[in-house]
């Protein structure tokens, strides 16, 4: 019990953590007005499994045509995560989706 509660807090920090490091890539490649609805971003020192959790999740949303994750080396702790948005910003679907996923992860503590 303790260690799922441990696990979920870790992956709601982890995904706060990966939603503020997307969030300030997107805000400084401002200059390219296409940003906030295609793109590929490299996303440093985070690996496959954050990258599966955001990507999958996120993958669902309605405003999204392609959503992908690659890793190009097991031993490098980069992933390059790639969009393409239709109707809303990259921006508010990143927050509303780790908004679900925190609350997701919130859920599974006080269910113990």
């Amino acid at each position: 019990k303790d260690i799922v509660k441990y696990a979920c807090e870790i992956i709601i920090i982890k995904l706060n953590n990966f939603k503020n490091n997307l969030l300030e890539q997107i805000d400084s490649m401002k200059g390219n007005t296409d940003i906030e609805h295609s793109a590929r971003i490299e996303i440093i020192d985070e690996n496959h499994t954050m990258g599966e959790v955001f990507t999958r999740t996120i993958q669902d949303h309605p405003n999204i045509k392609f959503a992908g994750f690659k890793n190009d080396h097991p031993d490098v702790n980069n992933i390059f995560f790639e969009y393409e948005t239709e109707g809303m910003t990259i921006s508010k679907i990143i927050i509303n989706v780790v908004k679900d996923l925190s609350n997701t992860y919130t859920e599974i503590i006080n269910g113990l």
